[in-house]
């Protein structure tokens, strides 16, 4: 179960990372 919730913990991280580097990537 705490094996579970990490995963999905750094999988939403690793999203919202993405997403930021996405976006700045955008900008420059």
């Amino acid at each position: 179960m705490c094996d579970k919730v990490k995963n999905s913990m750094a999988q939403v991280y690793f999203l919202y990372v993405g997403q930021c580097w996405h976006i700045l990537n955008k900008c420059t």
